[in-house]
């Protein structure tokens, strides 16, 4: 193996191993970790004291990974450059893809948190309903990302007709 395929190899991995841990944590916390901790504390102040400190410190930790994602991403896409009119829209996609995430998650990190934080009562259970869309719709544009690439991938690597 070339060193520049060893290294495509390892900026893949990590591309992979980013967005995996990104799509996996989204799901993890969506599915499993607040549908089990709402019916154990009934869905009161002490289910938001829980969800506040098990996310306490983790917006930097995702930060990094998404951070990371998009500069192997970028790595990648000039190492794997393929002049194809398709190919070029798939990458274009997923940098769009990747933008929307990046907005988003900027979005509930420093807007919609800080509002869950500080509501009270009443409000709690539109914010827990704005919270669920807000995360499924970031498993979906993760997926969408996911499946941009492995159509690019496929694109890239599929024989030529001839």
């Amino acid at each position: 193996m070339s060193t520049s395929s060893f290294f495509e190899q390892l900026v893949a991995a990590v591309h992979h191993l980013c967005a995996a841990a990104w799509f996996g944590a989204l799901v993890y916390r969506a599915f499993f970790v607040d549908p089990k901790a709402l019916k154990f504390f009934r869905a009161g102040a002490e289910f938001e004291r829980f969800s506040l400190n098990l996310a306490h410190g983790m917006r930097y930790v995702a930060l990094v990974a998404l951070v990371t994602c998009g500069l192997s991403g970028f790595v990648l896409l000039g190492l794997r450059w393929n002049p194809a009119d398709a190919w070029l829209a798939l990458m274009a996609g997923k940098t769009a893809i990747w933008t929307v995430t990046f907005a988003l998650f900027a979005y509930v990190s420093w807007v919609f948190w800080p509002r869950r934080v500080f509501a009270v009562g009443a409000e709690l259970p539109r914010i827990r309903r704005q919270g669920l869309v807000l995360a499924l719709a970031m498993i979906g544009i993760a997926g969408a990302g996911m499946v941009l690439g492995q159509l690019g991938h496929a694109m890239r690597y599929r024989p030529v007709a001839g």
